[in-house]
């Protein structure tokens, strides 16, 4: 937070110049703005100042902002902050006066982070933002984890659940958590969907659902290497998984890390240190051992055909990291064939990246249809 002088100053001058535009849009209502609006985080810190001389409070993060032009401007904030160690929700209007005082005009307590879900214990650790949102970072059995709440959840408390690279070429998540889902990541890195990995899985599965509430089946996104993730977990728990959603995934381990300096069948150039990652990932003793394996994705999709459960398949038709033709499209047409589900959405001309889509609609809305035939099968 800036020191409230500083921030009061610079606040200051920002409302002789925009006080005009404020009064032309919503003469005498409140408008919303950033919570890193200079004024904004001024009137946050002494709202809480001004609280906290009868309650030790401490500022967590600001919520939501409004204002609203007055003699000086009123500010209507949703501020987390934590008391004895329990985090709060309140609701504070702050009037900014002209003379550059401040005055706390109502203080209403919402009460803890119940108030913003409908049930479920609170997330722990570490609270940020990320996009608007708020974000916590805490361990479940010894891994790192990141949970991002919506503002405003949806009935059943649906979830997104990357496989890997939170926050990369993230347009559709943060469509998703604008609509109201959850999203989830945890970090399991060099592990490529093994045994090992989907015990960690296991485990966050486990805490989100029956600690936090959110809904028994996650909707999956596997981007690259995180499909192997993502599709191991929907092989072993078909029943616990929504949907399941491929951005140019890896779909066999013998064309990526394996590649055609390990597989001659294979086009694309491999990693050969991924390779050896793996190796260790899964316990095998050789190269064979991993040749042998009957469960890429490609080999293992009876689980989800039979279960009926819906992919999506996003993918550029040239590329050249983890090429199509050996892995997204043998996922659709494999899949057809057992009479699976599958849409695919196929970039001409695309390479790996960049992921995802330049408007993310066409994808939250295949997410939104699914929840919405689905979210009722438990």
């Amino acid at each position: 937070m800036k020191t409230a002088g500083g921030a009061v100053g610079l606040f200051l001058l920002l409302l002789v110049s925009t006080d005009v535009l404020y009064a032309q849009n919503l003469p005498g209502g409140f408008r919303e703005v950033s919570v890193q609006d200079p004024g904004v985080q001024a009137a946050a810190k002494f709202a809480v100042e001004a609280q906290g001389k009868t309650e030790k409070l401490t500022l967590e993060m600001i919520l939501k902002a409004e204002a609203q032009v007055v003699a000086g401007r009123n500010y209507r904030l949703v501020l987390k902050v934590r008391e004895k160690g329990i985090d709060k929700t309140a609701e504070a209007t702050v009037w900014a006066k002209l003379d550059k005082t401040f005055e706390l005009s109502r203080w209403t307590w919402r009460g803890n982070d119940a108030a913003l879900r409908d049930d479920g214990k609170k997330f722990p650790g570490k609270i940020s933002q990320w996009n608007g949102f708020v974000r916590h970072d805490f361990q479940v059995d010894g891994a790192n984890v990141i949970v991002v709440e919506p503002k405003s959840p949806l009935p059943g408390k649906p979830w997104v659940w990357r496989g890997e690279f939170f926050d990369s070429f993230p347009n559709a998540d943060i469509e998703l958590a604008k609509q109201g889902w959850h999203l989830a990541y945890i970090g399991v890195p060099n592990l490529f969907g093994s045994p090992k990995a989907m015990t960690k899985w296991e485990k966050f599965h486990e805490t989100l659902v029956k600690e936090h509430g959110l809904h028994p089946k996650p909707a999956l996104i596997g981007i690259s290497r995180g499909a192997l993730y993502c599709m191991a977990w929907a092989a072993l728990h078909p029943e616990k998984t929504l949907l399941v959603y491929l951005d140019n995934g890896v779909c066999d381990f013998k064309s990526w890390p394996g590649g055609k300096t390990k597989v001659k069948e294979m086009t694309g150039p491999g990693s050969p240190k991924e390779w050896v990652n793996l190796l260790n990932a899964f316990d095998f003793k050789n190269d064979e051992e991993a040749f042998a394996y009957k469960k890429n994705p490609i080999d293992h999709l009876e689980p989800l055909a039979k279960a009926k459960l819906p992919i999506l398949l996003v993918y550029g038709d040239s590329d050249k990291a983890v090429p199509h033709l050996e892995n997204s499209e043998i996922i659709y047409e494999r899949y057809r064939a057992m009479g699976g589900q599958v849409e695919r959405m196929v970039k001409v001309g695309g390479d790996h990246h960049p992921h995802g889509l330049p408007d993310p609609r066409p994808i939250v809305e295949y997410f939104e249809r699914t929840w919405k035939a689905r979210r009722d099968a438990r």
